[in-house]
Parts: C-alpha cells; sequence; structure tokens
C-alpha cells in the first residue's frame, strides 16, 4: 500500500502541473494522475511481492538440492548440484 501511496501522490502532483499547463483544472488531473498512480502503483506492488515469492522458493529449492544431494543423485542419478552449475554456467556464457 505504502508503493502505491507514493505513485498515486507522484502522479498527482505531475497531473497538477500538467493542468496547469493546459489551462485544466488543478485539482481534477491531480485527481485523474493521482488515481491512475495509485492503480500502477497496486501493479507494481503485486508485481514485486511475487517476484520476491519465486525468489525465496528458488532459494529454497537450492538449499533442498544441496541438503539432499546424495539422495537425489541416488534416486536419479543425476547431481542437482552439478546440474544447475552447468545450466547456470550455460546462462552466463549465452548458450
Amino acid at each position: 500500500m505504502i508503493i502505491a501511496t507514493i505513485f498515486a501522490l507522484g502522479a498527482a502532483v505531475y497531473g497538477m502541473g500538467q493542468a496547469e499547463l493546459s489551462g485544466a483544472n488543478p485539482l481534477f488531473g491531480a485527481a485523474l494522475f493521482g488515481a491512475i498512480g495509485f492503480v500502477v502503483g497496486r501493479l507494481a506492488a503485486i508485481v514485486l511481492r511475487t517476484a520476491s515469492s519465486f525468489l525465496m522458493l528458488a532459494v529454497l529449492l537450492v538449499g533442498l538440492m544441496v541438503v539432499f544431494r546424495e539422495q537425489i543423485t541416488q534416486l536419479t542419478g543425476i547431481d542437482p548440484v552439478a546440474w544447475l552449475q552447468s545450466v547456470i554456467g550455460e546462462t552466463r556464457s549465452g548458450g
């Protein structure tokens, strides 16, 4: 909610200035741009929350891969840490 409020306030100030420059009612410009800024801020907060959740789950998955490395290798025949290192290496080299 804080991100949305910051976006809304910034957009409201911008909208007020734009309305003054174009000769429209500054309160209307502030309300319009503030509402748009609030919606954009809410969307940004949702995206950030989703990205942070994804990152946390990725870290937990890597932690499980390291802790249960031997068991995963015995069950699948694939070393998960070596596999992850090869994937990261391919990503860095662009291949």
